[in-house]
């Protein structure tokens, strides 16, 4: 116990605490318990959903991002780290590589899993045809049909997305409507909801922190933005009927933004049936969370230059360093 005592105490001294692999046990877990305080604020941008989703994305990943670019900073200095003249120092390093190891091998391996999911899905349809086609063509993106009876439109693909729209789709939708579903899913191409969606799944399996709420936060958002995107050329009424033709079906696929969205289906229906009001968005919240999470950001990424910039060889640094015996 003297020994750690003793090894924790030079750290400090030292100022080396925040700087290789050290910071991996501190700053990540650090920056979740800030970003865990904007949660509320976030959920009050209802109105907003255009800067909540993204919003929401940015607070999940945060951590995760810090703990990422930690550990690249950890392995380009961390072997010149004065904690590692001490056994302490090297079972900690050992600890806290191996735990990043096994966190992001994790995070690869359930990556990969949806991603194969997803080029599945899209393997399984064909080239479209017929009306949709024509739907297609229309709004100006790729579409492909699957052949299945139930009612499921989504957007599937990363760099490369793609509708994908079943048969039970233009057996059940009229025009309109299918034009309805098909901007709906141009919106999320347009934003590149695909990309920060396999982003933000990466990163918040990489480091398992609770943050679940903003992933469901980021989803209900992102599916009200597109609705907003389609209803600058499609009716309310075509796009409402359309989400309850999807809603009867209920299927969802890995790296897929799927028009019904996960949740939130009343909250969307309120939204394209009730009267126009001018939405109440509030500045001072976009600057608030915005201003937070770059702080955060900023803060988390200086252990990591500081490390790169810092690290000598261990022979020239203090001899506070070495543990007690």
């Amino acid at each position: 116990m003297a020994d750690w005592t003793a090894f924790v105490a030079g750290c400090l001294s030292s100022g080396t605490m925040l700087l290789s692999a050290c910071a991996l046990l501190i700053v990540p877990i650090a920056a979740w318990a800030v970003i865990r305080s904007l949660v509320p604020m976030l959920h009050r941008m209802d109105a907003d959903s255009l800067w909540q989703a993204p919003l929401a994305a940015a607070a999940a990943v945060v951590p995760g991002g810090l703990l990422l670019a930690l550990g690249v900073a950890a392995l380009a200095s961390g072997f010149h780290s004065p904690c590692l003249e001490t056994p302490q120092g090297r079972m900690l390093f050992a600890i806290v590589w191996t735990a990043l190891a096994v966190s992001l091998l994790r995070a690869v391996v359930r990556t990969g899993r949806r991603h194969r999911e997803s080029r599945s899905f899209i393997a399984a349809s064909r080239a479209s045809s017929g009306r949709l086609f024509a739907a297609a063509q229309r709004v100006g993106i790729a579409a492909r049909e699957l052949p299945d009876p139930v009612a499921f439109c989504a957007l599937a693909g990363i760099l490369h997305p793609v509708v994908v729209v079943s048969s039970g789709t233009v057996a059940e939708l009229n025009d309109a409507e299918l034009d309805a579903a098909l901007l709906h899913e141009r919106g999320h191409a347009r934003r590149g909801d695909q990309v920060i969606a396999a982003v933000l799944t990466f990163l918040v399996d990489l480091l398992p922190l609770p943050a679940t709420d903003l992933v469901v936060l980021y989803r209900q958002a992102r599916e009200v933005a597109a609705d907003q995107h389609a209803l600058r050329e499609a009716s309310a009424c075509d796009l409402a009927a359309a989400l309850l033709a999807f809603a009867r079906g209920q299927r969802t696929v890995a790296h897929t933004a799927a028009l019904p969205g996960e949740t939130g289906m009343r909250h969307r229906l309120q939204l394209l049936l009730r009267e126009p009001v001018p939405a109440a968005i509030a500045l001072h919240r976009r600057f608030i969370v915005v201003s937070i999470l770059a702080v955060v950001t900023g803060a988390g990424l200086v252990p990591a230059g500081a490390s790169t910039l810092l690290a000598v060889p261990c022979d020239h640094q203090p001899v506070a360093m070495h543990a007690r015996t």
